[in-house]
């Protein structure tokens, strides 16, 4: 077994990284820095309902969106902004949406501010990690998504009315 020297903080990294597994110690690489969470953020949501009709048509505010083309929303034709609003986020603290009419909620929570390093140990722009729970009558779902500031990433799947919910949620 080949074994190096660890400086005092590579080896807390080490021990920090380490996870308990079924009884055993695996072995994981240190978290990515996390940085301190910025006190204004805000989660831009958009509410699309997408279904499948004869006439394929879209929003005109949504319509060169290239999410529409690209997987889950590329199996519809038929694209409705339902709504747009700003949610603030805070680190720990969970902020509902539901929709109108008693339609799904979803609720955002910012879990993590990742700041990570290049190859030249300059600060990457950071990266944010948010809890998604989406709840559609009795049934839940949790999707944790990490994505850039201003990268949109869509969540959902819900019946609802005559279509599909998409919540598509970016940092900002």
């Amino acid at each position: 077994m080949l074994l190096r020297l660890l400086s005092r903080r590579s080896f807390a990294n080490v021990v920090l990284g380490a996870l308990t597994v079924g009884g055993t110690f695996a072995m994981l690489p240190a978290p990515a820095h996390a940085a301190t969470a910025p006190k204004a953020l805000t989660a831009d949501l958009m509410v699309i309902l997408a279904s499948q009709t004869d006439a394929a048509s879209a929003d005109p505010s949504i319509a060169k969106l290239p999410a529409l083309t690209a997987a889950p929303l590329k199996f519809y034709n038929t694209f409705k902004l339902l709504d747009r609003k700003g949610l603030p986020l805070e680190a720990n603290k969970g902020v509902p949406y539901t929709v109108a009419d008693g339609g799904p909620t979803l609720s955002l929570t910012l879990l993590e501010v990742i700041q990570e390093k290049d190859k030249d140990n300059k600060d990457k722009p950071p990266r944010y990690r948010v809890s998604a729970v989406l709840t559609s009558g009795k049934s839940s779902s949790t999707i944790n998504i990490v994505a850039s500031a201003g990268e949109r990433v869509f969540v959902g799947g819900p019946s609802y009315k005559t279509g599909t919910l998409f919540f598509g949620v970016s940092v900002q």
